[in-house]
């Protein structure tokens, strides 16, 4: 292996707890081919009543008409889709015959309908004057206090750490977005131990060393001999759904990363399109993709063909998470009904199942060391296995020829009581130096 990433950070200073869109996009939306019958009241017969996008709330096969959503101003029939939808059928089938934009937008990037919904599922555009408009409700104290904290907010140069940026965070974000950010999985002893692991290990200083030059750069992604260059020895790690806390998204990451001359991990997961992000790169700028597996290997094989043709610099396989952790914060949050399995034919639901949950349900929790062969196939782009945590796991990786892993644990998000990757790693260099 010729390369070995060891360390993680992730930086983001939340400035607003504005939610907005989500979705990776390619193409722009076929026009519609079809118009429901109902429109016809409309004059022009073009526009759909909120009335009878109502209708439209319950399966056939349970007496009903079929689903639609309205998005943004345009109706979607989601009839077949509730079963294919990543996040479960329940929220579909629970927000069936509503406007759905405010739930849809923080949680997918703006290409998700165009990349799994048929254009003939677009039925047509909401009537404006059937929108009933929202009475602002009374502020309530929670309200008012991030409202405050928003107004207030500190200037950078006070922001000493990286406890400070989670103090404010906490004070500004909706609680759904911070129990999503912050949760770990289930009593998050993981989570604890991820930061307990630097108290174990300590320096050893030598004194009487010219140090009136520094330089903190390093190179990453090494594959070939060939890496990039980034100005502090860290990177930003792939993490999913910035809209939650700032409007912009990770398109704020990408710019961040160009200027600091930093490299960024780009989520699967991300709130904005895969363009958008890498149309505001600055030239020569690296980026990783961050590849959750589809169970639909095709769209895998789509998004890979995708990112090389764009000139993304290196893939990291997510290896660490073929399900989501039980992130029980993330759970407790306030939410939407989100299905998590079948138990004898019947479906087990569960309340307020979390953003996590919501956004996993295609990965593929089926992979083999024999996919590495996979990915060659299809991908020429050097690839890295995030979430390596063993020894052992190393070794495997050498051997089949990975340019280089991820010593990681999910940020204890995922498997409880994994080890800390900090104390993977000096064991490994240890007893295998040499890898």
């Amino acid at each position: 292996m010729t390369g070995l990433v060891a360390g993680l950070a992730g930086l983001a200073l939340l400035a607003s707890a504005v939610p907005t869109s989500k979705v990776h996009n390619e193409q722009a939306r076929s026009p519609p081919s079809k118009v429901a019958p109902e429109a016809a009241s409309d004059p022009a017969g073009k526009l759909i009543s909120m009335d009878t996008v109502a209708q439209y709330n319950k399966l056939p096969s349970e007496g009903g008409k079929g689903l639609w959503v309205a998005i943004k101003g345009e109706v979607y029939d989601v009839t077949e889709f509730v079963d294919n939808h990543p996040g479960g059928r329940n929220i579909i089938l629970k927000n069936a015959g509503k406007d759905v934009t405010e739930i849809y937008e923080p949680v997918h990037p703006p290409t998700a309908i165009e990349e799994n919904l048929d254009p003939s599922k677009h039925i047509g555009q909401v009537d404006p004057s059937t929108v009933q408009v929202k009475q602002a409700g009374e502020e309530t104290e929670k309200d008012r206090k991030r409202r405050l904290a928003r107004e207030n907010l500190p200037s950078l140069g006070t922001v000493l750490n990286l406890d400070d940026f989670e103090r404010i965070a906490e004070s500004i974000l909706s609680d759904q977005a911070w129990a999503y950010y912050s949760s770990a999985a289930d009593d998050e002893i993981t989570f604890a131990q991820n930061r307990a692991a630097f108290q174990r290990i300590v320096f050893r200083p030598r004194v009487l060393r010219a140090i009136g030059q520094v330089d903190s750069s390093v190179k990453l992604i090494n594959s070939n001999g060939k890496g990039y260059e980034c100005t502090l020895p860290f990177y930003i790690s792939p993490a999913a759904m910035a809209k939650l806390g700032h409007p912009d998204g990770e398109l704020n990451l990408t710019r961040g990363a160009g200027k600091a001359g930093i490299i960024q991990g780009i989520s699967a997961n991300a709130s904005v399109g895969l363009d958008e992000m890498l149309d505001v790169r600055k030239d020569g700028q690296p980026i990783i993709y961050q590849l959750y597996v589809n169970k639909d290997r095709a769209a895998s094989e789509r998004i890979l063909k995708k990112i090389e043709d764009r000139g993304v610099s290196a893939v990291m396989l997510t290896v660490d998470a073929p399900v989501m952790g039980k992130r029980e914060r993330d759970m407790r949050a306030k939410g939407e009904e989100v299905e998590t399995g079948v138990n004898h034919g019947e479906e087990k639901k569960t309340k307020g199942g979390g953003v996590a949950q919501a956004i996993s349900g295609y990965i593929d929790p089926n992979l083999t060391w024999d996919d590495i062969h996979w990915f060659r196939k299809i991908c020429k782009l050097p690839l890295y296995l995030k979430g390596i945590q063993t020894v052992a796991d190393v070794e495997l990786a050498a051997t089949h020829g990975v340019d280089g892993v991820v010593l990681s644990n999910h940020g204890g998000r995922s498997l409880e009581y994994s080890p800390a990757a900090l104390d993977v790693l000096v064991e490994l260099r240890q007893k295998r130096p040499d890898v």
